[in-house]
């Protein structure tokens, strides 16, 4: 049998070219490859992300699903016949294996491996626990800043106390404080802090943390003695010069508008302002321009006389300026990057305090302690031998990660199994797309791959994946076309041959698609041009729509989180449904920010800033006709007890103060009434109330704390299909696909402005003395020797790659339409408005006028995108615990227990359980067992489920026949959610059914109206029936 299994693929996948079903294909080729379906148990496959996860091995279950049944392969998946041909299989063969592997992964789900790097790492770290010195039951901590800003905190907390740290604190608040910046050292300590889990850091660090304070001390010293020295050297240029010029009896007056003689007296005052700033040194090497042509020629000869000494003067200055700038950038970092050892061992020790190790700290941690360990024996304390790989993603892979894995692939690569045969790696990326540099991505050691240099003592087989099967062909066309204009203007050799050698892409079967290229040209501020932006945006959006699109297929891409804001506050104006990360934040509710406001003031009633995010919140129910100022003035400066009780909210604040957190976030979710009015961040944060108070600690201060730290990168989980626009970042988009696309504000340059610091080897002007320097990266590192010369260009070439993999992966998100918005007023070279322009001139456009590819949509016909209804769908997991505890808080006091309340209550989640008739049983049997129902009572509340589920009305919905859904939310932008007793459906219908336990009300039925609308648009076509159910003990089933 041929099975076709070579040992290394290395595949480079452009976008939307079928890289999932190519991982998968291999993943499967591998998978059934034998008779023995047990071959999962020697397979990894590592990703990025836990939706990659998901994505891969939902797709790999149900194409084994699918093939298991030979019925189902008569329909010949494209799958299935590249596998039968791979495999050189019948169908019949193929289905019998399919469904042994399939058995034996759901049998053994915890050993099919597909997973996150951070996972496999995690798992590597778990099993080397006691050799690290680790805890076995530590927690894996995610949230890195928040750590590191304890432990900066922890730092500055021993000054006064420290004798060794003290000291280094007071001489960095005084050198911020000579330069005339903010003597709060905190944030530039965060800044080094930062340095301990940023990979791109690791080896220049491990020679500063090699270091003794006694070292950094004489280091410091040097540099001090060093700059000095400079200075010296370049004033007394300055002054020899100036005399020489004197002797001549030539003055400033005799100098082109006196440059060179400005030049040296600058020198001489140690006056460093724009001391390069002029064309003096192209001058001097072309010796014009020196003088002016009607200078006496008695003059002019006199300093062509000298010339040649002024250039070497001018030269020598120069170098003794560039090292004094070199040492000067160095000492200002010396002093904080002195402190990085302490901040290191306290960083460890609060780790280890705490039971915590830092996600960011794995990678190290393995690199160091665990990879000079055999193979076999990692293999073995992991408990599994893995002998084939899959990675996904490569490109944005970093160096720590892929040198730990070597090791482990090259064994079973490079060795051979009991069978004989050699283990299998796939690797596959796209160095276009990798964007994740600064996280440590290292896209050249895929490169490395590309070009068949490998770690392995094994052949690879390279190729490429050409057609796009994700986008229309005018949108797949106009790609190539423009990143074809790119390419002279694309400085890096490297970056060029990125962009030329696999980024022209075959098309698909599917034609037509839009394009539009609207650059305009506007010189006003930023604020007035981000405006432009928000409405050509909005423009677009109206389009789409117009064109019927639904909401859900439009995405609006950008750069920066303010540019998400302008665009999510311009469309909460016009009411246009949307999700942005912002919007998706907890804090972001009103609701949330009240429920914090009232937890705080348990801790500083007095707190008028907490007092008035309360005051806010009460105003929307409690105000009246007052006006803001008039309510809140009133309220402002009265106990918290004494507003509540005016508005008659029996609400104990004394009480409250005195509660656990989870029960006193109960009394307000219940006192305020907001379970009315629940959404889903409402619930987010009461799920993470809960699980804080489970896992962590049920105490207020707590909570705070907690919230003050990580508050802001707390969201709710986005449901698949809502109906809202998309606006998100260009990063968190990779990996997506929109049916529209648009992206506004691409006026950046190519060079950002960001100050980034770099590492820059500085033993060409200090020796052995300081051999590295950390720095910012400004364009004067070129001047810093021929180590700062090649350090710029590698900087440059490596900004320049990620400003066109950002814009690479915009303009590869769309699958039928693009729309870029361009200002060609900031048109600089190197900039994305230049691109633009250069392609708009190839293409014979003037200033101003907007290029279109393609076609609109002609009519308004829904293309097929996926979305689920077009509104947010019905939620699958139940959300009972509001009854729950409700019923919880009824039953107390025991006289209570019967109220028609809490009969109600009950009812309602019993009623919430049953799908069909004969689930009676057990969920009365659960409900005795929990307590909520006695068993004097079991045959009262029997009687009236059985009257329900045997009604000749209702008897057919409590059959099989139906899909139900029970208590289940159905979310609406911008309005109240519903929640439906019952929902049910099948071909035919839809029938919502309501149960009532009090008597008959004309709200009542304004309230299943209102059910019906809502669920007609969301299942459309479908007809909607509604039935009313009046419950009441010892009472015939009313049903309307």
């Amino acid at each position: 049998m041929k099975q076709n299994l070579t040992s290394i693929e290395i595949i480079s996948a452009s976008a939307g070219s079928g890289k999932t079903y190519t991982l998968v294909f291999h993943f499967l080729k591998t998978l059934l490859s034998k008779p023995t379906a047990d071959t999962y148990r020697k397979m990894i496959a590592l990703t990025f992300t836990n939706k990659a996860v998901f994505e891969m091995k939902s797709r790999i279950l149900k194409s084994l699903k699918e093939y298991s049944s030979e019925a189902e392969i008569d329909k010949t998946p494209q799958m299935v016949v590249d596998l039968c041909e791979a495999l050189e299989l019948s169908t019949a063969e193929l289905a019998f294996r399919s469904r042994q592997a399939l058995k034996l992964i759901l049998q053994d789900y915890a050993a099919f491996e597909v997973v996150t790097l951070d996972r496999f790492t995690h798992r590597i770290i778990r099993s080397f626990a006691r050799d690290l010195g680790l805890s076995l039951s530590f927690e894996v901590e995610i949230q890195q800043e928040q750590m590191l800003m304890q432990v900066v905190e922890r730092i500055i907390d021993k000054a006064g106390s420290d004798k060794e740290i003290t000291p280094l604190l007071e001489q960095f608040t005084l050198q911020k404080m000579d330069d005339q910046l903010s003597w709060d050292i905190s944030a530039n300590l965060f800044e080094i802090a930062k340095l301990l889990l940023k990979e791109n850091d690791r080896i220049p660090l491990q020679y500063v943390l090699s270091q003794s304070r006694v070292a950094f001390r004489h280091q410091h010293d040097f540099l001090k003695t060093y700059s000095n020295t400079c200075k010296q050297n370049i004033s007394l240029i300055g002054t020899e010069v100036l005399g020489l010029i004197e002797s001549k009896q030539l003055t400033q007056a005799d100098f082109s508008r006196g440059t060179l003689y400005k030049h040296f007296q600058k020198l001489k005052q140690l006056d460093f302002t724009r001391l390069y700033e002029n064309k003096l040194d192209e001058n001097l090497e072309a010796e014009k321009n020196i003088y002016n042509k009607s200078l006496d020629s008695d003059k002019a000869s006199r300093i062509d006389e000298i010339l040649p000494e002024l250039r070497s003067s001018f030269h020598k200055a120069k170098q003794y300026y560039h090292q004094f700038s070199l040492a000067s950038d160095i000492s200002k970092q010396w002093i904080p990057l002195s402190l990085i050892k302490i901040l290191d061992e306290e960083l460890e020790l609060y780790q280890r305090e705490n039971n915590k190790v830092l996600l960011g700290t794995f990678n190290d941690r393995i690199s160091k302690e665990i990879l000079h360990q055999p193979t076999p024996y990692i293999y073995e304390r992991l408990g599994e031998h893995y002998r084939h790989y899959y990675l996904d993603e490569f490109q944005d892979t970093s160096s720590l990660q892929w040198s730990n894995l070597i090791p482990l692939i090259s064994q079973p690569l490079e060795g051979l199994d009991e069978d004989g045969a050699s283990g299998s790696l796939l690797i596959v990326g796209d160095p276009k797309q990798s964007i994740y540099r600064w996280r440590g991505g290292h896209v050249e050691q895929f490169l490395s791959l590309l070009q068949s240099q490998s770690p392995f003592q094994v052949n690879s087989t390279i190729s490429s994946l050409e057609t796009n099967y994700r986008s229309y062909d005018v949108v797949v066309n106009f790609n190539n076309a423009f990143f074809e204009s790119l390419l002279p203007q694309i400085h890096g050799q490297q970056n060029r041959s990125i962009f030329s050698d696999n980024c022209k892409q075959n098309t698909n079967s599917k034609t037509g698609g839009y394009v539009e290229i609207d650059q305009f040209f506007s010189k006003d501020t930023k604020e007035e041009v981000t405006k432009i932006h928000v409405q050509k945006s909005f423009e677009a959006i109206n389009s789409a729509l117009e064109q019927g699109f639904a909401h859900n297929e439009i995405a609006v891409l950008v750069r920066t989180k303010a540019q998400a804001t302008a665009i999510s506050e311009f469309l909460v104006v016009h009411d246009i449904p949307f999700l942005s990360s912002e919007s998706l934040n907890l804090s972001h509710s009103k609701e949330v920010q009240f429920i914090i406001g009232l937890l705080r003031l348990v801790l500083d009633e007095n707190n008028l800033e907490h007092r008035l995010t309360v005051l806010e919140f009460l105003r929307t129910d409690y105000g009246g006709g007052e006006t803001y100022h008039d309510f809140i003035s009133t309220h402002y400066r009265k106990s918290i007890q004494t507003t509540l009780n005016a508005f008659e909210i029996g609400f104990n604040f004394s009480n409250f103060k005195a509660m656990s957190l989870y029960e006193a976030v109960e009394a307000v979710f219940y006192a305020f009434e907001l379970s009315c009015s629940i959404d889903a961040h409402l619930q987010t944060f009461l799920d993470h109330v809960f699980e804080f108070s489970q896992q962590k600690h049920n105490d207020i201060l707590s909570f705070i704390m907690h919230w003050e730290l990580q508050g802001d990168s707390l969201y709710v989980a986005t449901p698949k299909g809502i109906n809202a626009i998309q606006v998100l970042t260009i990063h968190k988009a990779k990996g997506l696909e929109f049916p529209v696309v648009i992206l506004p504000f691409l006026d950046d340059p190519i060079q950002g402005n960001h100050q980034a610091k770099v590492w820059l080897d500085t033993k060409e002007f200090f020796g052995e003395d300081i051999s590295k320097g950390w720095i910012p990266f400004t364009k004067r590192i070129e001047t810093y020797g021929e180590q700062g010369k090649a350090l710029f260009d590698k900087v440059q070439q490596a900004n320049e790659l990620d400003a066109l993999n950002v814009l690479y992966v915009a303009m590869t998100r769309p699958v039928e339409q693009l729309i870029l918005i361009s200002n060609g007023a900031a048109t600089k070279q190197d900039s994305y408005p230049s691109f633009i322009q250069n392609f708009l001139n190839i293409n014979g456009k003037e200033e101003g006028a907007v290029l279109i590819l393609g076609e609109k949509r002609s009519n308004a016909v829904n293309q097929g995108f996926e979305a689920e209804h077009g509104f947010f769908p019905i939620e699958t997991i139940p959300k009972d615990w509001q009854k729950n505890l409700m019923l919880q808080a009824y039953s107390q006091p025991e006289s209570k227990r019967n109220s028609p309340k809490v009969q109600g209550i009950l009812i309602h989640e019993l009623l919430a359980k049953i799908e069909i008739a004969s689930d009676i049983d057990w969920v009365l049997e659960e409900a005795c067992a929990l307590g909520k129902i006695d068993l004097n009572t079991t045959e009262t509340f029997k009687q009236m489920l059985t009257d329900v589920v045997d009604h000749q009305v209702l008897k057919p919905f409590f059959s099989n026949s139906y899909t139900v859904w029970n208590e289940r939310d159905i979310l609406i932008p911008n309005s109240e959610n519903i929640r439906p007793d019952r929902l049910m459906e099948n071909e035919c219908e839809m029938v919502l059914i309501d149960y009532k336990t009090g008597k008959p009300k004309d709200e009542d039925h304004q309230q299943i109206a209102h059910y019906k609308k809502v669920v007609s648009q969301v299942f459309k076509g479908k007809k909607v029936k509604t039935y009313l159910i009046y419950i009441q003990e010892g009472k015939k089933i009313q049903v309307v």
